[in-house]
C-alpha cells in the first residue's frame, strides 16, 4: 500500500528500517538529545500518540513534540499531513512559527 504514487517504495522501506533501528537501540540515553518533532496530529504515516508513548517510555525528556495543524489548505496545494517541507504546505504563519522555534532552539544549544 502506498500513500501516493510519487513516493518510491524505497522511501517507505527506509521509514520502516528507521523504526526498526530505534527499537533495536538497547539504551535510549544516546537518543536523549535536544530534539524537536513537528507533527500534524492527522499525519497519515506517523502516529502522534505512538510517538508520545515511545518518548515517554524511553524517557526522552529532551525531546519536544510540537503539534501543528496544516488544515485543508495544504491538501489543495498537493501536500499531505506528513509532508511538511515548505511554506506552501504549512502556510506562512505556521512555517514562520516552526522556523523561529528551531532557530531559538539552535541558538540556545550554541550558547550552552
Amino acid at each position: 500500500f502506498r500513500a501516493n504514487h510519487w513516493i518510491p517504495l524505497s522511501a517507505y522501506l527506509e521509514l520502516f528500517r528507521s523504526v526498526d533501528a530505534l527499537h533495536a537501540v538497547s539504551s535510549t540515553d544516546a537518543l536523549n538529545i535536544p530534539t524537536q518533532v513537528w507533527i500534524d496530529p492527522r499525519d497519515e504515516l506517523v502516529s502522534l500518540v505512538g510517538i508520545q508513548r515511545w518518548v515517554q517510555q524511553a524517557q526522552l525528556d529532551n525531546w519536544q513534540i510540537n503539534r501543528l495543524s496544516l488544515g485543508h489548505a495544504s491538501l489543495l496545494h498537493g501536500c499531505f499531513h506528513h509532508l511538511i517541507i515548505d511554506p506552501g504546505c504549512t502556510g506562512e504563519s505556521v512555517w514562520r512559527q516552526m522556523v523561529e522555534s528551531i532557530d531559538a532552539d539552535l541558538l540556545a544549544q550554541h550558547k550552552s
